[in-house]
């Protein structure tokens, strides 16, 4: 009922007192970022200062003002429905790759081979289910062509519909796809993927 419902609202807001707290008064200040005697306060060894520790945008305190709106905005169901709905849509696009002919899903299940081509169907099962498991809202991959993966990231950009990164793996470019907008659509997004 409503009670219930109260109650964990008031939760809720309990924590997300508690992580302003936190981040307002960061219990490790002997780590953070401090000017030289020589720098006039705030600055590194050369003098300058650095300008994540400058500007109200990226004090600790301001930081902690989105963090605390969230978390009376949409609560813990919420977070948890966005981080699901983020999680399905990462694992749908490895399925589709790992099916697709032109593309190679990294890293590969418990086995580095590649898919099709003379793998045993168990085996290679097992690896998709395993990749799967493993896959939260990051995607590796690339194209199977060298010519055609040299260029992936750039085309995939080029179209305007997703956003990716280029990064490497075994010495070879791949693509990196984070899945991590808080208005994931898994059927939308999905469709303009694959």
């Amino acid at each position: 009922g409503s009670a219930g419902y109260t109650d964990m609202l008031r939760r809720q807001i309990v924590l997300a007192r508690r992580v302003v707290r936190w981040l307002w008064h960061h219990p490790h200040y002997e780590v953070l970022p401090r000017g030289s005697s020589t720098s006039g306060g705030g600055g590194g060894v050369d003098g300058i200062r650095s300008p994540l520790n400058i500007g109200i945008e990226n004090s600790r305190r301001f930081r902690a003002l989105p963090v605390y709106a969230t978390l009376l905005s949409y609560g813990s169901a919420g977070y948890t429905d966005m981080l699901r709905r983020q999680i399905v849509l990462a694992r749908r696009v490895v399925r589709w790759l790992w099916h697709h002919p032109h593309y190679e899903v990294l890293p590969r299940g418990s086995s580095t081979s590649g898919g099709g081509g003379g793998v045993d169907d168990d085996r290679e099962t097992s690896q998709l289910h395993d990749t799967i498991k493993h896959t939260y809202i990051i995607v590796l991959f690339r194209a199977r062509d060298d010519a055609i993966n040299a260029a992936l990231t750039t085309k995939i950009n080029a179209t305007g519909k997703i956003y990716v990164t280029g990064t490497m793996w075994d010495g070879k470019p791949a693509t990196r796809l984070a899945v991590s907008h808080w208005r994931t659509d898994v059927r939308r997004d999905g469709d303009i993927i694959g």
